[in-house]
């Protein structure tokens, strides 16, 4: 017994249940999708990836990242995975 009737257990699960198809209905499609998605699409996304790959290049040359080891990482799967609370670094210049 973990100090909880049944019926108070399934109410929890009935009501996180509800909970969940209400959040189900307001999510909108492609909400959270930094370019858009389908005629929408934003036209300068490939200008904007690839100068997202020639900061890091940059970044990469001038800098060097350490991740500290004293932190939990855990994954975010959405369109692509992701770090749940983040990634804590410190940066060194080279």
């Amino acid at each position: 017994d973990q100090g909880e009737d049944v019926s108070t257990r399934e109410i929890k699960k009935i009501l996180e249940t509800v909970i969940a198809e209400e959040n189900k209905k307001k999510h909108v499609p492609h909400a959270y999708m930094p370019f858009g998605a389908g005629p929408r699409l934003c036209i300068g996304n490939n200008f904007a990836m690839m100068e997202m790959q020639l900061i890091l290049s940059m970044f990469s040359k001038r800098y060097r990242f350490e991740v500290l080891s004293d932190q939990n990482i855990t994954v975010q799967p959405l369109i692509t995975l992701r770090p749940g609370n983040g990634i804590k670094v410190k940066v060194h210049k080279r």
